[in-house]
């Protein structure tokens, strides 16, 4: 769990704060979905359509969630320092590069 802290500080997108899917607890969620006979007919078939799409996918992302979290629970420390070095590294070239073309688009406006 160190290591996903780790990350999270220094990912790009935003950590979640719900807890994590705990399989023991499924059978007491509900589905946000209605049955067919239970749709009310003033939303229309676009908004049913659109929340059975979202639904597959939210759950589709959740299992992929689950197998990635399960997959950095695994990385060895050593596996950990190397991603933490490639991901600085990473970040100082995007810099560099973001400098770079701040500088050209700088001459090049100036040289107009």
């Amino acid at each position: 769990m160190k290591l996903i802290a780790a990350l999270q500080r220094i990912c790009s997108t935003r950590g979640l704060r719900s807890p994590p899917f705990q399989r023991e607890r499924a059978d007491r969620v509900k589905a946000m979905s209605a049955s067919e006979e239970q749709r009310a007919e003033w939303l229309g078939s676009n908004f049913w359509d659109r929340l059975d799409r979202l639904e597959g996918r939210h759950q589709r992302v959740q299992s992929e969630h689950e197998a990635v979290r399960r997959n950095l629970e695994r990385v060895t420390p050593k596996e950990a320092d190397e991603l933490r070095h490639a991901w600085r590294r990473y970040c100082e070239v995007i810099a560099e590069l973001e400098q770079t073309t701040a500088e050209f688009e700088a001459f090049r406006t100036f040289t107009e």
